[in-house]
C-alpha cells in the first residue's frame, strides 16, 4: 500500500466498490460437489450422534459428559454454517466460524480431560448466568432474595476468568494428556501433533478477521496504479476446498470423541466416510495457501 504515500496532495482518491448490490450470492465455482457433499454428511454424523443421547446425573464424569455435549452442538453450527459461507464466496467470513470451531474444540477437548474443572464448572454455572447478565446492564437482583444475591455473588468470585490461550497451553504441557495420547487417545494425538499451527491460523489469523485488525486492510483496500483504489468484499478464499475439508474432518472428529466417550464406536458409513474424504483430500493437495496470503 506505499503507492498512496507518493499521491500528490492535490489529488483526490476515489474508491471504487466491488460489492453486489443485488445481493444474490453466487456459488463459488471451484467448490467441490462431492468434498460439499461429504461435510453435508459429516454434519449429519454429528447431527445423530447428539439426538438421543443418555446421561447418568449420578455418574462421576456427568460434568465433563455434559460440557462435551454443549461444545459438540455448538461445533455443528459452525461446521454447517462455515462451510456454507465458503460456498457462497464468503471466505472471509467462514474463518470467523472456523475460528469458533476450533475453539469449541478444543474447550470439547478440554473439560472432556479434566473432569474436575468440568464439574466446578456446572456447580457455578448460575453465576456465570449472573455475572453476564450484570455485565450487559439487566437488573440481575429482580426477583431474587438478599441471601440467593449474596450466594451468587460468592459463586461469582470463584468463577473461571481464564483465557483460552491458558487451555491450550494446558493441554499441551499436562503429562496425562500426553500420557493419554501414548495410550490411544486419538484425539489426544491429533491435538498435540498439530497444536502450534492451528493456533496460529485458527486462532491468531482468525482473530485479526474477527476484530477487523489493519493487518487485514490490504486485502479489502486494493491500491491501483493510478492512486485510487479498489474496495474488495468478495473474500473468497485461495483454497476453499482445504479449508472445506478442515472443517469437516474436526466436526468428524467431534462425532468420533463423542462416540468414542460414549462407548459407541464407529459403523460402516463412518469408515467409507473418512475413506472418501482421505481420496479427495489427495485431489486437493495441490492447492496453495498460507496465513499471509489466504485471500490473494
Amino acid at each position: 500500500m506505499t503507492d498512496a504515500t507518493s499521491r500528490s496532495k492535490d489529488c483526490e482518491a476515489s474508491f471504487t466498490w466491488h460489492g453486489n448490490s443485488t445481493f444474490v450470492f453466487e456459488a463459488d465455482a471451484r467448490l467441490d460437489p462431492e468434498l460439499f457433499h461429504l461435510a453435508t454428511q459429516a454434519w449429519k454424523f454429528l447431527d445423530d450422534v447428539l439426538n438421543g443421547l443418555r446421561l447418568d446425573e449420578q455418574a462421576e464424569d456427568w460434568a465433563a459428559k455434559m460440557l462435551t455435549i454443549y461444545y459438540a452442538a455448538r461445533i455443528h453450527g459452525a461446521s454447517a454454517a462455515a462451510t456454507m459461507a465458503l460456498a457462497h464466496r464468503s471466505g472471509r467470513e467462514a474463518i470467523i466460524l472456523s475460528r469458533c470451531q476450533y475453539e469449541y474444540f478444543v474447550k470439547m477437548l478440554y473439560y472432556d480431560h479434566y473432569h474436575d474443572e468440568a464439574a466446578e464448572v456446572m456447580r457455578l454455572l448460575p453465576s456465570y448466568t449472573y455475572r453476564f447478565a450484570e455485565s450487559v446492564g439487566l437488573n440481575v437482583r429482580f426477583g431474587l432474595t438478599d441471601d440467593v444475591i449474596d450466594e451468587l455473588e460468592e459463586l461469582s468470585k470463584a468463577a473461571y476468568r481464564g483465557n483460552f490461550r491458558g487451555i491450550v497451553d494446558s493441554l499441551r504441557a499436562d503429562p496425562l494428556f500426553a500420557q493419554s495420547a501414548e495410550d490411544g487417545n486419538p484425539f489426544a494425538v491429533g491435538f498435540l501433533q498439530n497444536a502450534t499451527s492451528m493456533f496460529a491460523t485458527h486462532w491468531t489469523y482468525g482473530s485479526s478477521v474477527l476484530h477487523a485488525a489493519v493487518q487485514d486492510m490490504p486485502y479489502v483496500l486494493l491500491p491501483r496504479p493510478d492512486h485510487h483504489w479498489d474496495v474488495n468484499v468478495d473474500s473468497r478464499m485461495k483454497a476453499p476446498n482445504k479449508t472445506v475439508l478442515d472443517l469437516n474432518q474436526r466436526c468428524f472428529s467431534a462425532t468420533g470423541l463423542l462416540r468414542w466417550r460414549f462407548q459407541l464406536g464407529f459403523e460402516a458409513p463412518h469408515i467409507e466416510w473418512a475413506t472418501r474424504t482421505a481420496a479427495v483430500a489427495k485431489r486437493h493437495a495441490g492447492e496453495s495457501m498460507d496465513i499471509k496470503s489466504m485471500h490473494d
